[in-house]
């Protein structure tokens, strides 16, 4: 027995298997995505340079024994540089260890120097 369906009957079981295409694909990508989701961890936010650069400019003086009176942090992206002069090159070594120990911190460029340098 043959069956004869016509152009609207085709159609109508065309959009019928995209739609149930369709439906099954956003299921599959529904689930991958709750599966991503659930997996990972969540994103990160980096904080600004100036967060970042108060955050380990708090670090160096909680630490104690770093004279901070003539340096200044700055940072960009993630980049960490001291700047100025302290009074031992045991506290040049120090100002940077705390400050590659920060969460956030790429990389330190300690331009510190000994103040005995300075003069």
């Amino acid at each position: 027995m043959r069956m004869h369906i016509g152009r609207k009957g085709l159609f109508v079981f065309s959009a019928m298997i995209c739609w149930a295409t369709l439906a099954q694909g956003s299921a599959s990508m529904a689930h991958a995505n709750e599966a991503e989701h659930v997996s990972g961890p969540p994103p990160m936010r980096r904080m600004s340079d100036r967060q970042l650069a108060k955050t380990v400019q708090r670090a160096i003086q909680q630490s104690g024994g770093i004279y901070m009176a003539d340096m200044a942090v700055r940072a960009k992206n993630g980049i960490v540089t001291l700047v100025g002069a302290v009074p031992t090159t045991t506290e040049v070594s120090q100002a940077a260890e705390v400050a590659q120990r920060v969460q956030g911190v790429v990389g330190v460029t300690n331009n510190l120097r000994t103040q005995t340098q300075e003069n």
